[in-house]
């Protein structure tokens, strides 16, 4: 981890908001690298050309594992073996990079909250409550798994670039009205 450059460790820590033995489709988490604005320009190519490069250097240095190689070489999506989210997630934590919540608790320890993971099915009020207080500059929510959860303030995310809700939605209508006005939202996803 430590000899990897800049941009690789940035892409490498984001996969900490997936959840462990989430399949990742390739093409959203390369979106999800371009909204988070992690992707370098390069001359002569786009985006996500770029954001392709970095995906296949973590899956030569074998940092994760590809799925469903397509007839182009291509892989379909990757996993994240145990071990190494285990050490992205401590190394995520550390640098106060992402935020997981788990039941009634979260491992945010900082004192703003960037990225938010929440990977439970039900979250505690006290537990939203202390993130709320913390969170005035989230650029990443991901829920993955809830079937109750109330997110007051929404409308009040002003950083917002991405939003992703799998499974079961935790977004009533009262909270889809203020997606119109997250002018930085680039990247949604609403199962």
């Amino acid at each position: 981890y430590y000899d990897l450059p800049h941009h690789l460790k940035t892409c490498l820590l984001y996969l900490s908001m997936y959840s462990e033995d989430y399949t990742i489709e390739r093409e959203e988490l390369i979106w999800r690298w371009i909204a988070e604005g992690f992707i370098a320009e390069v001359r002569g190519q786009t985006a996500d050309q770029v954001a392709e490069n970095y995906f296949n250097e973590l899956v030569n240095l074998s940092l994760i594992q590809p799925i469903d190689i397509q007839y182009d070489g291509r892989a379909y999506a990757c996993r994240v073996h145990d071990m190494v989210l285990d050490l992205i997630v401590s190394l995520s934590a550390e640098e106060n990079f992402v935020s997981i919540v788990e039941g009634q608790s979260y491992n945010g320890g900082g004192h703003k909250i960037r990225r938010i993971s929440v990977q439970s099915k039900h979250v505690g009020d006290e537990v939203m409550q202390e993130i709320m207080d913390k969170w005035s500059q989230v650029r990443s929510i991901s829920f993955y798994g809830c079937k109750e959860l109330g997110i007051p303030h929404l409308q009040k995310l002003h950083s917002l670039r991405v939003l992703v809700s799998n499974y079961y939605s935790p977004l009533g209508n009262e909270h889809i009205k203020y997606i119109g006005s997250m002018f930085q939202l680039k990247f949604l996803r609403i199962n």
